[in-house]
């Protein structure tokens, strides 16, 4: 279980996830490269099952392409990229989830992070989309000024995804995005 008491990012995912159980989002999401401290967060609670359908890590180049059905439409960690593999979530959490069209959501979390030895013919960025039946959403940042840690940078991923469910969340959402 997260230990809010000791870290306030715990406190606010746990927070989270305890409006998300109230509510009818059935969440199908996609993981690549970094990030993956996220799933561990959403699915180490009592009643997971209620919300999330799947998480899938396509690591790999290929099994991102098996997993989209087709190459990525730009650079496995760029925002179109985001996009496709949310719309994928979303058709899957559809399918796994209720069947209403109205309950799911797919959100995708593709990250190329800082690594050792650093590799200076990648562009570090995180990208997260959500897609549901009234719209979508992105966020998206660049971290390539050498002076962030893989760890930190992993940190900035679950951050952002925690974004994403809080917008999920916010009122002005209700049953679409905006």
């Amino acid at each position: 279980m997260l230990n809010s008491m000791d870290d306030p990012e715990a406190a606010d995912a746990v927070n989270c996830l305890a409006r998300l159980v109230q509510s009818d989002w059935r969440i199908a999401l996609v993981v690549t490269g970094g990030g993956s401290g996220a799933v561990t967060q959403c699915f180490r609670r009592p009643q997971a099952s209620v919300n999330f359908v799947e998480a899938v890590i396509p690591y790999s180049r290929k099994s991102l392409e098996d997993y989209l059905g087709r190459p990525p439409i730009a650079g496995s960690a760029s925002p179109e990229t985001a996009t496709q593999a949310a719309m994928v979530a979303h058709d899957r959490a559809t399918r796994l989830g209720s069947g209403d069209i109205q309950d799911a959501v797919g959100i995708s979390l593709l990250a190329v992070l800082p690594t050792q030895p650093r590799r200076d013919d990648q562009t570090h960025r995180i990208c997260v989309s959500m897609q549901a039946a009234g719209g979508s959403a992105n966020w998206m940042t660049e971290i390539d000024d050498g002076s962030m840690t893989r760890q930190d940078a992993e940190q900035m991923a679950d951050r952002m995804f925690w974004t994403a469910i809080e917008h999920l969340l916010s009122p002005s959402v209700g049953s679409g995005l905006s």
